[in-house]
């Protein structure tokens, strides 16, 4: 199987509604480039939490994030981002601004913003919830690779 077929076969059951933050701010999110959205994304999950517009509060403040959130985050701003463009921009941005690991509670590989943390790393000999390698992500979804 291909590895977008297993993002796709993954997410098929999952709920992807859009999410956003319960907060009043005045800003455009809708003309940030997609890199800048993701960490500003990341930035306001420590303080915010993730609300779903169908059914309510989500995540908590301060919990790290899957790529299933961070996206579900991108299309409230930017609906016709898939999925697979997320997961290139975090890999593109990954040790320069992210940190991760692999959650066992949730399983799923999950991401927060931290320049400072070397005690988690993204390139791992593990597979994600896709079962994927992080690495895996570098091209997914490319239009010579779907």
């Amino acid at each position: 199987m291909e590895k977008e077929d297993l993002v796709l076969k993954y997410i098929e059951n999952k709920n992807t509604t859009p999410l956003y933050f319960h907060f009043n701010i005045n800003e455009s999110f809708s003309i940030f480039t997609l890199k800048y959205l993701i960490i500003k994304i990341l930035d306001l999950s420590e303080e915010y939490e993730s609300y779903a517009i169908e059914t309510g509060l989500e995540t908590d403040s301060g919990k790290w994030r899957s790529v299933l959130d961070i996206w579900r985050h991108v299309i409230y701003y930017k609906p016709n981002i898939n999925i697979f463009e997320v997961m290139r921009e975090l890999f593109s941005i990954g040790d320069e601004y992210l940190v991760g690991h692999y959650c066992k509670d949730i399983q799923r590989m999950v991401f927060k913003l931290d320049k400072n943390t070397y005690e988690c790393t993204l390139f791992t000999d593990k597979v994600d919830e896709f079962g994927l390698y992080f690495s895996d992500w570098e091209t997914i979804g490319e239009k010579e690779n779907v």
